[in-house]
């Protein structure tokens, strides 16, 4: 931001010239989201300050996922509370215990023993709505 002296008039003042009083910084290396140096500080593992609150989200690895561009650990990590994990597809919700790796529980499943019996119409019939399932006949 630039200013030049004026009068009373506020007309320039003669022999005068352009003033910085205040310039933008350049964007960080590696920025995604126009943050600036400050904020890279103090969002940062290696820079921020000493005591961060535990429920501070900097500790929250789905946000630290997320910035760091690994959208798919970001989404794992959001679904999980350490011990276990949901997952979902059009017809089952599981949750998974991530010491049980070859076993999965399922807590809704409205998938058919057959899936050629499955038409387009009976997969609109089944909806999530507000975190509840319901099937419609």
């Amino acid at each position: 931001m630039s200013y030049q002296p004026c009068d009373s008039e506020r007309e320039l003042l003669p022999s005068t010239e352009l003033k910085e009083e205040w310039k933008l910084a350049n964007a960080p290396k590696n920025d995604k989201f126009q943050y600036t140096h400050f904020v890279h500080k103090i969002n940062s593992f290696d820079t921020a300050p000493n005591k961060l609150l535990a429920s501070d989200s900097h500790l929250r690895p789905d946000r630290y996922a997320l910035e760091q561009g690994d959208l798919s650990k970001a989404g794992f990590e959001k679904s999980s509370d350490g011990e276990t994990f949901i997952s979902a597809d059009d017809l089952r919700i599981n949750l998974w215990n991530l010491e049980i790796s070859n076993q999965t529980f399922n807590i809704v499943d409205v998938k058919p023993v057959n899936m050629e019996d499955l038409t387009d119409q009976e997969q609109k019939k089944t909806k999530l709505d507000r975190g509840k399932l319901k099937v419609v006949e």
